[in-house]
């Protein structure tokens, strides 16, 4: 029995640690510890663009929004002063800017000088809205309507006006931490649901080693107690 205690306990030894690990590695997911790749190609254009006006269309998206949407688009950003970039542009796999773990929207909102939410445009089923890390879209409250994000379905201008008119000036907010995980708590709970079963694999097979040597798990009888001298 002293054997399968011995096991255990540096099973749950082991399973703390892994916990601890796991919070800590949890806690410094939101650090800049690393470097974003330069821009490339269309990223770099848009990127540029947006330094001056709050709107992009590339030659490609015209076809989404011509330069009358984009104007009204440009001026419902401007009349507001909403923290907020569009980019319209066909999506391609051969652009050049790709990279393996960094989107054209994540590239683009790195490098713009102030926090924005990012509105990629690229038809129905490719559009997404994105923020700088660090950042993200808060929630509506209880008496807001708005949603986090236009519909991406049908005319582009009328779709990204109607969104812009309700979006709050506020629409951005300061991330707490990383959220992978739900933040040290979810990642210490993650690092239990993960090692538990393996401290019960480590018991079992402790148990059948014991009893394949023949040994099993007899209780040892008391001991006598000492005499006093």
């Amino acid at each position: 029995m002293r054997f399968l205690r011995s096991r255990v306990t540096h099973a749950l030894v082991a399973l703390a640690v892994g916990s601890g690990a796991a919070a800590a590695t949890v806690s410094r997911m939101g650090d800049d510890d690393w470097t974003v790749p330069e821009p490339r190609d269309r990223v770099a254009v848009a990127i540029a663009s947006l330094e001056d006006d709050p709107v992009y269309v590339s030659p490609d998206g015209r076809a989404w929004l011509d330069e009358d949407g984009e104007a009204a688009v440009e001026a419902h950003i401007a009349e507001r002063d909403l923290p907020v970039r569009v980019v319209v542009w066909q999506p391609s796999t051969k652009a050049g800017y790709q990279h393996p773990t960094l989107s054209p929207a994540q590239q683009i909102v790195t490098y713009l000088d102030e926090p924005v939410l990012l509105v990629l445009w690229q038809g129905p089923d490719d559009s997404l809205v994105d923020a700088p890390d660090g950042w993200k879209t808060r929630y509506p409250g209880y008496d807001e309507t708005w949603e986090q994000e236009p519909t991406f379905l049908g005319d582009t201008r009328t779709d990204l006006e109607d969104w812009l008119s309700s979006v709050p000036t506020d629409v951005l907010e300061e991330s707490t931490g990383s959220d992978y995980y739900g933040g040290t708590g979810g990642g210490i709970a993650f690092g239990l649901l993960v090692g538990l079963p393996v401290v019960g694999g480590i018991a079992l097979a402790a148990g059948l080693v014991r009893l394949g040597a023949g040994r099993g798990f007899r209780a040892r009888p008391p001991s006598a107690p000492s005499e006093r001298r």
